[in-house]
């Protein structure tokens, strides 16, 4: 049985608002993956740990703390990705939510 919602009589409460938010998590964890792979295939990138869900930990072999920094700022200024970086086991490293 639906429920309809006090704030919006034409809003219906149920199931389908989880199932849908379930579907869009479960995609986004496919895509995580899909992109660790995709790093994987290219020697410049190394995976900094295990893709558990939808956050892609990675590096850049030889790259600098400033570089990384200064891209992942870029990316973040152009709208194009929404990286983020921290140090993980003394190496900085991109973090990515697909």
């Amino acid at each position: 049985m639906a429920l309809k919602s006090a704030a919006d009589p034409n809003l219906i409460v149920g199931k389908a608002p989880i199932v849908r938010a379930g579907g869009s998590i479960a995609h986004s964890c496919r895509l995580a993956r899909h992109l660790a792979e995709c790093l994987g295939k290219y020697p410049a990138f190394q995976l900094k740990a295990p893709v558990a869900l939808n956050i892609v930990c990675f590096g850049i072999r030889g790259a600098s703390a400033e570089f990384v920094r200064n891209l992942v700022l870029d990316l973040q200024e152009s709208g194009s990705a929404a990286p983020s970086w921290t140090t993980l086991r003394s190496s900085n490293v991109y973090g990515c939510v697909p």
